[in-house]
């Protein structure tokens, strides 16, 4: 068993999807308290994970990224660097639509990895920790990408 602090890995960045039913801190706290032992003798019902890792940094891979991904990062490409005073009212929607897109992406992203039984999701590009370096897990990159150009072609 490996208890990671969602709060934590959160700051790194790498977790990307959880189910809620991972979370036992609401359990593991009624079980102390209840039991009044020692922390050691706390006993907890702790659901089975599947961890699955993805490279979201092939996401921009011209040849083999999200495509669609591709053409709305052209589109705003040129505005990136304007601040939001600057920006026309057409621009703003421009930057507004990736903003929506993004979160898109974020929901696919979800049902995908719900559909494969995965429970538990992490960047593989950004750091993992310690904890999550050898663990048994499936790397998703590539077929969540087929996924998503089959659906968003």
């Amino acid at each position: 068993m490996i208890i990671i602090f969602v709060d934590e890995v959160y700051g790194f960045g790498s977790l990307l999807f959880y189910e809620e039913k991972l979370d036992i801190t609401p359990d593991f706290i009624d079980s102390f308290n209840d039991s009044k032992k020692d922390f050691g003798d706390v006993g907890l019902n702790v659901p089975q994970s599947k961890i699955a890792l993805i490279n979201t940094e092939k996401f921009y891979d011209k040849d083999t990224g999200l495509k669609q991904l591709l053409l709305e990062f052209k589109k705003i490409e040129s505005i990136a660097n304007k601040s939001n005073e600057t920006l026309t009212e057409s621009e703003r929607l421009l930057r507004k639509d990736y903003i929506k897109f993004l979160g898109n992406i974020g929901n696919e992203f979800k049902e995908f990895s719900k559909i494969k039984g995965f429970n538990a999701v992490f960047d593989s590009s950004r750091k993992l920790p310690q904890q999550l370096q050898n663990v048994e897990s499936t790397d998703i990159t590539e077929e969540f990408i087929q996924y998503f150009n089959n659906k968003y072609p």
